[in-house]
């Protein structure tokens, strides 16, 4: 299912809206200094709400080690009009959903009529895979640095 659409390509995908996903490295404010380990942060993505709601709910409730794979696409020619092709791609594994967090808009709020209700779900996993395909390029690194 793509949010609330069932295509036959993609059953067992979710359509992700807004993704953000990031690392840091602690500083000293002047010196620029470094003063600890790299840090990931937690992986949050935006979707509608749908038939995988209640799966990520029920991962929250009852942790289990996840293998989650984001694809990244854009248009498949310069012009933009080709059929989106496959890009990027991040893999976290080891992966827990650690928090569920729903939005529906304001429905007294006439300029809500068509706003469908979204979903956050957050992520912290213990491995991360980014890979650029078309350069060749892969990033690894793990919550403990191995």
């Amino acid at each position: 299912s793509i949010g609330q659409f069932a295509v036959a390509e993609h059953e067992d995908e979710i359509t992700v809206l807004e993704f953000r996903w990031g690392m840091r490295i602690p500083t000293d404010g002047l010196s620029g200094q470094i003063t600890g380990n790299r840090r990931h942060e937690h992986l949050t993505i935006k979707k509608h709400l749908d038939k995988s709601s209640p799966l990520l709910a029920q991962a929250l409730t009852n942790p289990t080690p996840l293998e989650l794979t984001f694809a990244f696409f854009r248009p498949g020619d310069i012009g933009g009009e080709g059929d989106p092709e496959p890009f990027y791609e991040i893999v976290l594994e080891g992966a827990k959903v650690v928090a569920v967090n729903v939005t529906s808009p304001d429905i007294l709020d006439p300029e809500n009529d068509n706003m469908p209700v979204f979903e956050h779900v957050t992520f912290a996993y213990n491995k991360v895979t980014a890979s650029h395909e078309p350069g060749g390029t892969e990033f690894v690194d793990t919550w403990t640095g191995e």
